[in-house]
């Protein structure tokens, strides 16, 4: 034991204090600042806990939590124009209405631009399913794309459904067969000059010309299959199929998300 000046024993030293960890972007929500990580945002709970100015805040439901972890990811920065494309190997299975719900659902979460382009050759159903109106294609786009230099530009040829751009597929079978990977590639490149999320509903099936392109330029892929064991069956030759061909990147990002779905 150690004395001062004055002959009084010194107080031991305190241990330092632990540094808290620095949060990353990533983690600074608002829930994580705010003082009530679980206040209700829904509901009666909600109505509560906004009239009495946050003194009474019955606990969040487990599915309120469910559904802001869903939001909080829906809502992460992206770094540059983000591709999705969705496909599958049998036709009939839900992909457009995934595209569908997909494009409506981060176009109404997230404050940039959302798009979705139906490149499916055999007269795809999804801008009938959005908005109803097919009058102007992605043919026409095409046939004018030296003449696009802004956004009020790109426009002109999509539709709106909510706050998601809608860009319609050639109706003539005929015609839309020529819809090629340089012209799909074209297009994706106009596309996210203006937009930061591009979601493609693509055609069925993985070896038509127009598919190579939405496979090299994706940065996510999803397949879309029946729930059925012959379903499960084809999405695993679909993974083999990836890897095969030079696409395993994306096939380890399906695993993933499978498996953040299966853990959630």
């Amino acid at each position: 034991m150690s004395l001062n000046g004055s002959g009084a024993p010194e107080p031991p030293p305190s241990s330092p204090a632990t540094s808290p960890r620095a949060r990353t972007g990533d983690e600074l929500h608002e829930d994580a600042i705010v003082r009530s990580p679980t206040r209700p945002r829904r509901g009666w709970r909600a109505a509560v806990h906004r009239l009495t100015g946050g003194r009474l805040s019955p606990s969040a439901r487990s599915d309120d939590v469910v559904r802001r972890e869903w939001l909080r990811r829906i809502q992460r920065p992206l770094h540059g124009a983000h591709q999705i494309a969705v496909t599958s190997v049998k036709g009939g299975v839900g992909k457009t209405t995934v595209s569908a719900c997909l494009g409506l659902t981060l176009a109404e979460h997230r404050g940039d631009r959302t798009i979705v382009l139906d490149a499916n050759p055999d007269a795809g159903t999804l801008a009938d399913r959005l908005t109803g109106d097919t009058s102007v294609t992605v043919r026409d786009l095409l046939d004018n794309a030296d003449r696009i230099r802004s956004l009020s530009d790109v426009i002109r040829y999509t539709s709106l459904a909510g706050r998601l751009q809608v860009l319609a597929s050639v109706q003539d079978p005929a015609v839309s067969e020529a819809f090629s990977r340089e012209e799909y590639e074209q297009v994706c490149r106009i596309l996210t000059d203006y937009f930061n999320i591009l979601i493609t509903d693509s055609g069925t099936g993985l070896v038509h010309s127009a598919m190579e392109g939405t496979l090299k330029l994706a940065n996510s892929l999803i397949v879309v299959g029946a729930p059925t064991v012959d379903g499960a069956g084809r999405a695993s030759k679909t993974l083999d199929w990836l890897v095969a061909h030079g696409y395993g990147e994306l096939a380890a990002h399906m695993y993933e998300g499978m498996d953040l779905v299966r853990n959630f």
